[in-house]
């Protein structure tokens, strides 16, 4: 299993280059380059701009520009936001808890939803519940996330005030446990009902068929209780489906985090992605990709680990490795 885990980390390396010199060719290829903002500045003049070039590598090839940038990445060394002139490192250190803790709460209530509705749906295929369940997953996949969030904030911040517009506490308030919870309800609330209509549908496509394979039929005659049969033997195998989607799925809950960021002030890495992009500070936009990629190839490093605890096979095919 450990050699396995190897292995795949080390395939990792050349992704992540990969990624990273698409991307850096990318930001480069841009018209007016990564100095576009200063362009089209009448106050800067020609003569800052070729020092500021110079100052940042920017008059060297391209490749040699993406082997300095490798070079100081490795280092840890990401550079300095064109806009604010603070650390790469330190923007993102400082945003980075913020979306966890907010994608990790939708991640917890999206997998509270979505596996019991999609169990309960397979489970009573075509009842009242079932045809209620396929009407949310529609919502779900068919309403954007952001005029959701537009809607949300008219209705519970604008007309009934209950919870806040946006941002993450009360500014120059004391901690607060309830203060806080306040400010995650919408956001989370609405990132889970998207993603649970989602998982919720693969949840039931992997009952379905799990639930009339032979063991199942087996667990039955031996006179099993049908609780134990569904959520033991069953569900334990319909899981492994859902396991793989959930990984490749986290480039799409950090687009979502982006939108519901951006419309609820949410201060994130969302946030700090569009921000970046509207001003095109390129070393933070480079030090934001390269943490998600980080993250999405841990996800599915987690991934592989989990699919060992779900199925023995594959523990088995992995020692074997």
């Amino acid at each position: 299993m450990w050699s396995f885990l190897l292995r795949r980390i080390l395939l990792a390396i050349p992704m992540l280059l990969a990624i990273s010199f698409v991307s850096f060719a990318i930001m480069q290829s841009v018209p007016g380059g990564p100095l576009a903002i200063y362009r089209n500045n009448p106050n800067v003049r020609a003569a800052d701009l070729a020092r500021l070039e110079k100052q940042l590598g920017l008059d060297k090839p391209m490749v040699t520009q993406y082997a300095i940038w490798l070079r100081n990445l490795a280092t840890g060394n990401w550079g300095r936001s064109l806009a604010s002139g603070l650390p790469v490192t330190q923007m993102i250190s400082e945003r980075i808890g913020n979306t966890f803790y907010l994608m990790g709460t939708a991640f917890i209530l999206t997998m509270l939803i979505a596996i019991p509705i999609g169990v309960l749906s397979a489970v009573k295929r075509y009842s009242f519940f079932d045809h209620t369940a396929t009407l949310f997953s529609f919502l779900g996949f068919s309403v954007p996330i952001f005029w959701l969030g537009l809607v949300a904030i008219i209705v519970f911040a604008v007309w009934l005030r209950w919870l806040p517009a946006g941002g993450m506490r009360t500014i120059n308030a004391e901690f607060s446990f309830i203060d806080r919870l306040r400010y995650l309800i919408l956001p989370a609330s609405l990132m889970a009902f998207h993603s649970a209509a989602q998982y919720s549908r693969y949840v039931r496509a992997s009952m379905l068929e799990v639930i009339r394979q032979d063991y199942i039929t087996t667990a039955r005659a031996k006179g099993q209780n049908e609780r134990n049969v569904i959520y033991i033997h069953a569900l334990r195998n319909a899981l492994i489906p859902l396991i793989t989607v959930v990984a490749l799925d986290l480039p799409a809950l950090f687009s979502g985090a982006l939108l519901i960021e951006t419309v609820f002030a949410w201060p994130g890495m969302g946030r700090l992605f569009w921000n970046s992009a509207t001003r095109f500070d390129y070393p933070v936009l480079m030090g934001i990709i390269i943490t998600t990629a980080l993250l999405v190839i841990a996800c599915n490093l987690i991934a592989d680990v989990l699919y060992a605890f779900a199925d023995p096979r594959v523990r088995l095919t992995a020692g074997k490795a």
